[in-house]
């Protein structure tokens, strides 16, 4: 999967909560944007998919192999909700 992709250290969403609270911050809220984040993703790896045609169509390089494949994997991992994402509010108490 990480090939043609940056790698970075993955969490939870309860992980990250604490990470958080850890430098002195309360949370506030925590939103899993992980449905959203999903759709949008396939919207994304559609209109990519559309180019790399477009671009092999014209004769071109459609692009790097290894990130392509790397992102779609990406796309359905983040369907199958195994990896999501989130958005937390804290507030830094004074």
């Amino acid at each position: 999967m990480w090939q043609g992709m940056a790698v970075a250290d993955l969490y939870n969403p309860q992980t990250y909560a604490e990470l958080i609270k850890k430098v002195g911050f309360t949370i506030n809220s925590v939103e899993d944007l992980t449905p959203d984040w999903g759709i949008i993703l396939k919207e994304r790896l559609a209109k990519y998919r559309k180019l790399r045609e477009e671009t092999q169509q014209a004769g071109t390089p459609a692009g790097h192999d290894a990130f392509y494949e790397s992102y779609v994997r990406f796309v359905d991992l983040v369907n199958e909700a195994v990896l999501g994402g989130g958005r937390f509010a804290g507030e830094k108490p004074k």
